[in-house]
């Protein structure tokens, strides 16, 4: 958060923000960020693996073949990106199994691959 009344370069926590540290291992770490007023929440997983290329690692997350491989879900392809997107907007419909005595859960999402360019190399950012 970067309040308006904040000198520039700094920052300064918001109040109502809040960062909760759910799993932190020397390779993974699993964090979920939110404020208590709104019903949004950001999840950020970081897993470091030995013999895992950055490459594969996105091709099984953006790839919909791809990702049939590891991820059980009923997935479909609502909307593919336009060609001219820079962002490669898209549209999925998931169906989440859920164990007794759960019912299913369906799932619309918006998913966006946005290209990241920093010193140290290029990247996407993907943002459902």
């Amino acid at each position: 958060c970067r309040p308006e009344a904040s000198s520039a370069g700094t920052t300064e926590p918001c109040e109502d923000f809040s960062v909760q540290v759910l799993l932190d291992e020397p390779n993974t770490r699993f964090c979920v960020c939110f404020d208590a007023e709104s019903p949004v929440i950001i999840a950020v997983l970081w897993v470091r693996q030995e013999d895992v290329h950055v490459n594969d690692a996105f091709a099984a997350l953006v790839q919909l073949e791809e990702r049939k491989v590891w991820d059980p879900s009923e997935t479909t392809l609502l909307r593919k990106a336009d060609e001219n997107d820079t962002t490669v907007e898209e549209v999925y419909r998931t169906e989440l199994k859920c164990p007794r005595p759960f019912w299913d859960r369906e799932v619309l999402k918006k998913q966006w691959r946005l290209p990241l360019d920093c010193l140290h190399g290029r990247g996407h950012a993907i943002v459902s």
